[in-house]
């Protein structure tokens, strides 16, 4: 008896975890998230400029606090690669356009769409509330707003959303240019939350949930602060490293080759690493020069760096470049820090 009430309990586990559909459109890589029971609501993901050479990826962090969270309430999470890397807005909103009617044949018509827009992904999303898309309000992590003088380029901003954007903003080059849109397009539909950390798109989830149930409060009429700093504190963790600081990529960007590590801000403390200290990051028989600092765009390119990210964890890459690729590292492969001799 107690063996079928473990086997049902284990069948419950695998039925409540929720569906993932992968494939590719026009050449645009697709990955949807569905939870098992959706609620209507979704959520598009619009990544920033990546480098022509780079893969094309629809990859997001499954099991971040953001996913997780919105998974748990019934929100469908949705990404797409779109068709090609560079600078790319017109084909990125007709591969986001794409994407919207693959979630809708999957579960039906939603209720409610938001958007995700980092870097220039921020002013996709922000075309698509001006009115290129069907979206219900959208959020842009570090807006690279741009306008050029040539239409088939990209096409320009008007300034007149017509659903509610937030703009999170960090200590960045790109902030005046989301005070400006703010200040042109005044707060009927937008809002300018400060993130006051030094960083591009250095946003935590935190801070992005409070932005999307904002949203949620807008929609549904409710008031909300239309200018405002927005940051969340950095979360205090406790060390998982053993005495010799070894730990784990507990996520590796297939984009980027940028490695998320199970490593927290006193294990920076045991090994005694201050700001522009140099650490020792060894896999296997390879290893990588790193620099502490407070965020990846502080340290010149070429170079690596190490940075605690909004989440508490410390993010490991070098700039310009693919750690994981130069390293071989994978999800869960072990690693091992020490301050550089």
């Amino acid at each position: 008896m107690k063996a079928i009430i473990l086997l049902l309990a284990t069948l419950t586990v695998v039925w409540a975890q929720p569906k993932l559909h992968e494939g590719e459109i026009d050449g645009a890589k697709f990955k949807i998230l569905v939870p098992e029971k959706p609620s209507g609501k979704v959520l598009l993901l619009a990544h920033g400029y990546r480098g022509k050479d780079n893969p094309l990826s629809a990859d997001f962090d499954e099991k971040g606090d953001l996913e997780q969270s919105l998974l748990g309430k019934g929100w469908t999470i949705a990404s797409t690669s779109y068709r090609r890397n560079g600078w790319i807005i017109d084909d990125a909103l007709v591969d986001l356009r794409a994407l919207q009617q693959k979630v809708s044949s999957i579960q039906g018509k939603p209720n409610t769409t938001f958007m995700i827009g980092n870097s220039m992904g921020g002013q996709i999303v922000v075309l698509a509330a001006e009115g290129a898309l069907n979206v219900d309000g959208v959020i842009t992590t570090g807006a690279a707003f741009q306008n050029y003088p040539k239409a088939e380029i990209t096409p320009k901003l008007s300034y007149k959303p017509k659903a509610p954007v937030i703009l999170l903003i960090n200590q960045e080059v790109n902030r005046p240019m989301s005070v400006n849109y703010f200040k042109k397009a005044g707060n009927t539909h937008c809002a300018l939350w400060k993130i006051e950390r030094p960083g591009h798109c250095n946003v935590a989830d935190a801070e992005k949930l409070a932005a999307i149930q904002a949203l949620e409060d807008w929609k549904a009429g409710k008031p909300v602060t239309h200018e405002k700093d927005a940051t969340t504190p950095v979360p205090s963790k406790p060390s998982t490293a053993a005495t010799v600081l070894m730990g784990k990529a507990s996520r590796v960007s297939e984009s980027w080759g940028n490695i998320t590590s199970t490593y927290v801000k006193s294990d920076l403390e045991t090994l005694g690493a201050k700001l522009n200290d140099k650490l020792l990051l060894t896999v296997g028989n390879k290893s990588q020069i790193l620099i502490v600092a407070r965020h990846y765009s502080e340290v010149p390119r070429g170079k690596g760096a190490a940075y605690i990210t909004p989440e508490g964890y410390l993010q490991l890459m070098i700039s310009g470049d693919s750690l994981a690729k130069k390293l071989d590292v994978k999800k869960e492969d072990k690693l091992s820090l020490s301050i550089a001799p």
